[in-house]
Formats: C-alpha cells, structure tokens, sequence
C-alpha cells in the first residue's frame, strides 16, 4: 500500500481546494537510491501537523483516539475564510495504491451554524489500473467503515507507522507490547501461516478420530441386511400403494363417464312429452294468473283511465280557483282600513247626498290609491264555476288516477304468455317419450360407496410408505457412512503422516521466515528513528527490542516517511 495524494476543501487552515502528492520519488537512471521520504515544511500553524492527522483521521476517524486528541482533531473542522463566506461543508480525500487497485477514501463534515459537525458522512472510490469506471461504497457506521480499512492497515498497526514525531514519546508510552507483537506478525505476513497451521492441526486431529472410529466388516454386512429388508418391505408397500392409487383412478374415470352418460339422457328427457307437458301446464296458470290481475286492474281503474285527462284539467281548475279566492281574500282584508274610513266618512250626512255611483267611484278610485300607496297587488277576476268545501277540495286534489301503460303491461304478458302456449302445443305434438335413467343412477351410486371404500385404505397406506421410505433414507445414509470407514485405515494414516511432515516444514519455515522479517523490522525501526533526529547528540542509542517488542531511547520527529517490506 502506497499513500499517493490527499487532498482537502475547506479543511481546517486549508482554504478553497488543495492537493499535496505523497508519492515516492521516482528513480533517475543514473541513480540507484533515493530515499522515499515526503518533506513538508512551514511556518507553526501552517497545517503540517493536520496533514498527518488528516491521514490518521480518513483512515479510523476518532476511533482508538483519546478524548483530548478527539477534542482537538474535531474543533474548527472548516476553514474559517470558507465559513465566513457562507460555506457549511469540509471535504477531505486520501488517495491510496493498494495492488493494481486505486482506492480513494473520502470523508464529508456537514457544518451547522455554530460551526460545529453536524453530520460526517464516508465514501470508498475504487477504481482498478485502466478503468475510468469507480465502484463507490458507502458506510452506516464508523466501525463498518474501519472493517474495510482494516485491509490497507490494521490500526493497532498504525500508530507506529502514522505518528506526530514531536509527540513520539506520548505513543511510547502507550504502546502495548501484545498489539505491537500482534502488528509485527500482521505486518510480516505471520497470521496467515498460522491460519495455516492451525487448519492442518485441526485436520490431523479430525483424521486421528476417523482412524480410531474405523468400523468392522460384520457391522458393515448388519447394517446392509437391514437396509436391504426395509427396501423389500417398502417396495412391497408402494407397489401396493400404487395399486390402490391406480383402483382410485380407474373408479374415478369411470364415475366420470357415467355421469356423462346420464347428464346426456337427462339432456334428452328436458326436451320429452313429459317435461313438454309441465312446462305448458306452468305457462298456463301464469297465463291464468295475468289474466286475473288484468282484469281486477281494468275493473278497478277503468274509471280512472278514462277520465284521466278530465280529472288533470279539474284539479288544475280548482287549484287556480283556490288561489283567486285566496288572493282576493287577502287583498280585501288588506283593504279593510280604507274601506271601513269610506264607510264611516259616507255614513255622516253629506248636502247634497251622493248617489250609488258616486260612492261606487269614491270607492272604485280609493282602491286604486290605496293600492298603489302600500304596493296591494291586483287580482285578476276570473268566473269562479265551482263551489266545493274543503274537504272536496282535498279529495279531488288527492285523487290518483290510473295510467294506460299498467294496463298495457299486463296486456304484453298476456300476449305472451298465449305465443308461448301456443309454441309448447305444438312442441308437445312432436316431442318423443322420457328415457329412464336408472341403469346409470344405480352405476353411479355402486362406484361411489366403492371409491369412499378405497379412499379410506388410503391415508394409512400413504403415512406407512412414508414412514419406510424415511427409515431407508436414514439407513442408506448411515449405510454409506460406516461402509466408508471399513478401510484398513492405512489410507488415513498416510494422509495424516503427511499432514505431520507439512505441518513440521511450515513450523521451520514460519520460525526462519518470522526471525528474517522481524530482524528487518528491527532495522527499518531504527533507520527510520535515526533518520528522524534532530537532537542527535542528546541520545547515545536507538533500539528495538523483539523479544519485548518495545522501542528505546526516543526524540521528537515530524518527518512522514513510507517503507515496504
């Protein structure tokens, strides 16, 4: 794994867009050793000490981190120019060449108003060496998203190759000599060969139970005399089964046909003398019954039908009639006033008297002022022909009167029912004699007591053949198992002799192979520590120890540098 480049927007002192590229120096020809070491320098709060703390931060966040570093590592996540120009995100990408794979980590701070993290959201972009297409993961949680970075480097492996050299002698206080063990056989490729070892001793050990577990030959020949009786007990039952099923089938299909058979006689007898005649015999008693009501509704309505019109005009005659002598009625008592003034005014002693058609014009021309003083609407006199109480009134206007279309109606089925009559007479001329269905009614009845008989064999039958074909199953099961362990067994002893002998050359070769790479670890350590000093003078040694897995004397360092091994 190789860090190629990261880059921030609006990242703490990082205004705007910026990119550092962290790529080992590419070789001259004319060179054979340049050290892959990335110099960054810059005034104090220049953003040297974020970079390395960036790196740590995309790769576990706060996770393994204490609260005073989780503290400083999350105050003033945005830039404060960015901020202050409205901006509410931070962005921060870690570019990283893992195999022929390039993978950018990408971390999101959303910023709220107190310039606080309101929400981090972490993406993974992986893009393969020359493909333009990336595959983008997403994470729910912190840990999930550690899981994948775990991958590129363990982190209780990483403190000691992410780390700020001036506060180095904080890491070496915290280093814990199990996880520094533990990153040294991660890092030289030891925990895979002891995923290894620990399979082929699993293996060993399952083989040396198979060995003591090998079965005689009498056990064998038991288990094959057993197995071989329930075959002969379970296909006698299934041959019967399938009998019985085939019985079932049989009695079935010929139950269909006979019903077919009868379906079509009865078909037949629908259209005989027989049913001819019944069905004359109803349309006649509807014809009987029609007839009847049509004529208690002519009886009972005839008057009504006949003088509907006259009736409508009536009433329409009495209602207006009604109405005049309402009107009029109120007009006159609206009147009353003028009316009992003219009397009274008419009842003094006038010199000379009037006459009848004075007083009539007196009254005739009061009217029309009075009328059109308080808006007393005319009524239009018109000869009044009828005198009827009220109670004559009412039963006039409550009258129903009967419609033609009932009768016309009644008249339609009447017709007909005479056509239909008419067409089973002659149908009933013509119609052939009933055929008796009884063969097949008797068939049917037999075939029917004869299935339920043999359903009821059935069920028992089944769970018996199921019951047999389970216990043969199992047998033939077990049979094959114990017929496996019949072997002399030199077999298993070969495979677990050679099991041993691998297990004793991957031993040899994992404890050389460990010593070779812990003892370059050994050297890489403290090439890497040496080159970091600034303060040389002040320390006479600079050690790894492997058998503790602890680091000696110590200085403060601020210099990232990338190493393989």
């Amino acid at each position: 794994m190789l860090i190629k480049q990261i880059r921030f927007k609006n990242y703490k002192t990082f205004y705007g867009t910026q990119t550092i590229d962290l790529l080992p120096t590419t070789k001259p020809d004319d060179e054979t050793d340049v050290p892959n070491i990335v110099l960054i320098g810059g005034l104090n709060g220049a953003g040297k000490t974020t970079i390395l703390n960036a790196i740590w931060y995309s790769f576990f966040g706060t996770n393994g981190r204490t609260k005073d570093e989780i503290s400083k590592s999350n105050a003033n996540i945005i830039n404060d120019l960015a901020f202050t120009e409205g901006s509410r995100e931070a962005h921060l990408s870690l570019f990283i060449q893992k195999d022929k794979e390039e993978w950018e980590i990408e971390v999101k701070f959303y910023i709220n108003n107190e310039k606080k993290v309101s929400m981090e959201e972490r993406f993974i972009h992986i893009k393969k060496d020359g493909q333009n297409i990336r595959k983008k993961i997403t994470f729910n949680s912190l840990l999930e998203f550690i899981r994948y970075t775990n991958t590129l480097i363990p982190q209780y492996a990483a403190p000691f190759f992410i780390f700020d050299g001036e506060k180095i002698s904080n890491l070496i206080k915290r280093q814990d000599t199990n996880q520094m063990v533990s990153a040294i056989n991660t890092i030289t490729g030891a925990d895979a060969y002891k995923t290894l070892i620990a399979d082929l001793t699993k293996l060993g050990s399952n083989l040396e139970k198979e060995i003591a577990k090998s079965t005689k030959q009498a056990n064998v020949e038991q288990a094959f005399k057993d197995l071989e009786k329930n075959e002969i007990e379970y296909n006698a039952f299934n041959s019967k089964l399938l009998n019985l099923q085939r019985e079932i089938s049989d009695i079935e299909n010929e139950l269909s046909a006979t019903k077919l058979k009868r379906r079509t006689k009865l078909q037949q007898n629908n259209n005989s003398r027989t049913e001819v005649a019944k069905k004359l015999g109803s349309v006649e008693i509807n014809l009987l019954t029609e007839t009847n009501n049509f004529d208690d509704q002519f009886t009972n309505n005839a008057i009504g039908i006949l003088l509907r019109n006259k009736i409508n005009n009536l009433k329409s005659v009495l209602q207006q009639e009604k109405k005049q002598n309402e009107d009029e009625l109120m007009r006159t008592r609206a009147l009353n006033p003028l009316y009992d003034f003219i009397n009274s005014t008419i009842a003094e002693e006038i010199d000379p008297p009037l006459t009848t058609e004075q007083i009539e014009q007196i009254r005739s021309k009061g009217e029309d002022w009075y009328s059109k003083q308080f808006n007393i609407k005319s009524t239009t006199k018109l000869p009044c022909l009828h005198d009827v109480t009220n109670s004559e009134f009412s039963l006039i206007s409550n009258y129903q009167s009967s419609s033609i279309e009932t009768l016309k109606t009644a008249q339609t089925k009447i017709n007909s029912l005479k056509s239909q009559i008419n067409q089973y007479e002659l149908e009933l001329s013509n119609a052939p004699d009933e055929i008796d269905a009884g063969v097949e009614n008797q068939l049917i009845d037999q075939l029917n007591k004869k299935q339920l008989a043999l359903s009821t064999q059935l069920p028992p039958l089944k769970a018996k053949v199921s019951s047999l074909k389970e216990i043969v199953s199992r047998q033939k099961s077990q049979y094959t198992k114990i017929s496996a362990k019949t072997t002399s067994g030199s077999e298993l002893i070969n495979e677990l002799d050679q099991i041993n002998r691998t297990l004793a050359a991957i031993e040899t070769h994992v404890r050389e192979l460990t010593n070779y790479k812990k003892e370059m670890v050994k050297i890489e350590f403290e090439n890497m520590l040496r080159s970091l000093l600034r303060k040389q003078n002040e320390f006479s040694q600079i050690e790894f120890d492997l058998e503790s897995a602890k680091i000696g004397s110590i200085i403060y360092v601020g210099v990232l540098k990338q190493f393989t091994l």
